[in-house]
């Protein structure tokens, strides 16, 4: 399994959401990122630049580093449960 930037984004985009509760235009303005751009880039679609995912890390880092930390994670046990066949007993 590869991890896409798109998936990534979308993601953070998803938990960042979860634990603020912010409206999502008011997170799309915090970011500097047009909503209808906002809205591609959480579905997993867009193609948001460079400038634009620092953005995006830079604005959660800031305000809950927490997400960051915890969808790299997520992510991170996804590919080991796929590395390992899925079995998750030790």
């Amino acid at each position: 399994m590869a991890v896409t930037m798109y998936d990534y984004v979308a993601k953070l985009l998803s938990a960042y959401e979860s634990t603020t509760g912010k409206k999502i235009s008011k997170i799309a303005d915090g970011m500097e990122i047009p909503i209808s751009n906002y809205y591609l880039y959480r579905n997993g679609k867009g193609n948001p630049t460079a400038k634009t995912i620092n953005k995006i890390v830079e604005a959660i880092q800031l305000d809950h580093p927490e997400v960051i930390a915890e969808t790299s994670a997520w992510y991170l046990r996804q590919l080991n449960l796929e590395g390992n066949g899925g079995d998750s007993s030790d």
